[in-house]
């Protein structure tokens, strides 16, 4: 993740890769959410017959480059994390919160493209076309870099 993020190459977090981005720039984790931050909100639905279940939503920043991939201010997304994001990195952006406040999504504003979410858009492609959006811009900017 440090080597991607001072290469400026295109980086997506998705989970743990989200919480490894945060750690990365200096951030902390809750380690586990139920137990330092109870709520309604489910978090953890491992378990669950199908990653693909939606579980709570997501609002997003429409200013970000999450916000402009998605074209969505609330989003469906999977929960399947007991961990969570508790104080941020060093250069980055809250981009997407949970109903209870979880931070659901992370960018740094002067990357070209490193964006995380906590939630697994890979299982919910086939659910909800919106989360294909976000692998688009993804691919969109892996191409402009490998153009460079």
């Amino acid at each position: 993740a440090q080597t991607a993020i001072a290469q400026e190459k295109p980086l997506l977090g998705i989970c743990r890769g989200h919480q490894v981005m945060n750690v990365a720039l200096g951030g902390t984790l809750w380690q586990d959410i139920p137990s330092q931050q109870p709520s309604d909100t489910m978090h953890d639905t491992q378990g669950l017959p199908a990653r693909s279940h939606i579980s709570h939503t997501a609002t997003v920043d429409p200013d970000s480059r999450l916000g402009r991939s998605l074209q969505e201010r609330k989003v469906n997304v999977n929960s399947i994390h007991h961990q969570a994001i508790q104080e941020l990195g060093k250069g980055l952006k809250v981009t997407a919160v949970s109903p209870d406040e979880i931070i659901e999504g992370v960018e740094l504003p002067d990357h070209p493209f490193a964006v995380g979410v906590q939630w697994h858009p890979e299982w919910l492609v086939q659910k909800d076309p919106i989360h294909r959006r976000l692998f688009a811009s993804f691919l969109q900017a892996a191409s402009e870099w490998k153009a460079q």
